[in-house]
């Protein structure tokens, strides 16, 4: 059996939130009841903003690249698909992603950012909302050792229900 709370507990994805639309708790099946910030697919408007924690040198990786993760959902698989969810860096955007309910990797135009879904559930027995860990893997010089960044993330203007859900961990690594 997989420690959720030890899984959370080492995520440096989240620390604080700028801006949302929607707040509520929600049941994310791997990790229980937390609170949540999201974003759908509905009018293009909307945007859910957060920093991340401080990057540590254990945050980087052998290239050199920054490293964050989050715990997320992505849902409602049966709305009408069309549309997707734009993420930005420091307010400058950087890829497109949508709902997954198998683990995905979307990357950059100029291949320099990436951000993984490893699917580690679902939130619910119908497989509609996948929950797991995003990973955003920035080059090296975007952020350095002791700073945090800014995440955005909005939904497309499709009319769809679909939607991004960014779980609060409160926990810290350290």
């Amino acid at each position: 059996m997989v420690d959720s709370t030890a899984i959370l507990r080492r995520l440096n994805g989240f620390d604080k939130i700028v801006d949302t639309v929607a707040s509520q708790s929600y049941e994310s099946g791997s990790f229980g009841v937390l609170p949540a910030h999201f974003i759908r697919q509905t009018d293009g408007k909307g945007m859910l903003t957060w920093r991340t924690k401080p990057l540590a040198a254990d945050d980087i990786n052998s290239a050199g690249d920054a490293v964050f993760q989050w715990a997320a959902t992505t849902g409602f698989v049966t709305e009408p698909a069309g549309g997707h969810f734009t993420l930005f860096v420091g307010g400058k955007e950087i890829l497109a992603f949508d709902l997954a309910i198998k683990s995905k990797t979307w990357r950059s135009a100029d291949q320099r950012f990436s951000l993984a879904y490893k699917v580690m559930g679902f939130t619910r027995p119908d497989k509609q909302d996948s929950v797991g860990i995003m990973t955003l893997t920035a080059p090296a010089g975007v952020v350095k050792t002791g700073e945090s960044v800014e995440i955005s993330v909005k939904g497309s203007a499709s009319g769809s229900k679909r939607f991004f859900m960014l779980y609060k961990t409160p926990w810290h690594r350290r």
